[in-house]
């Protein structure tokens, strides 16, 4: 295949996937709302686990909504309170700025 044909078929490709993603919006206010939630729990989790936080992704979101795991270290759940009083902090720091 020759450099315009595979310039041809990328476009192609390209002009399908863009297409796809416009019919996909506009995201709903709840599916925004539940797509940062799913951020704010993956990337605490993340972000804990590296530093040896020993709460599983469960017991992350289940420390977010306000629960304490049994058995589990206060430090852990003190580090996933943090975390997310951080994260919240930045965006509105970020909102501010607009």
């Amino acid at each position: 295949m020759d450099v315009i044909n595979q310039e041809k078929a990328f476009y192609y490709k390209l002009t399908v996937k863009k297409r796809e993603l416009v019919g996909k919006r506009p995201i709903t206010e709840g599916e925004l709302e539940r797509l940062n939630e799913e951020f704010i729990v993956e990337y605490t989790y993340n972000a804990n686990a590296i530093e040896g936080n020993t709460l599983t992704l469960r017991e992350t979101d289940l420390v977010l909504l306000g629960l304490i795991i049994d058995q589990k270290p206060l430090k852990d759940h003190m580090e996933v309170a943090g975390h997310k009083e951080a994260f919240d902090f930045v965006r509105e720091l970020v909102k501010e700025n607009k």
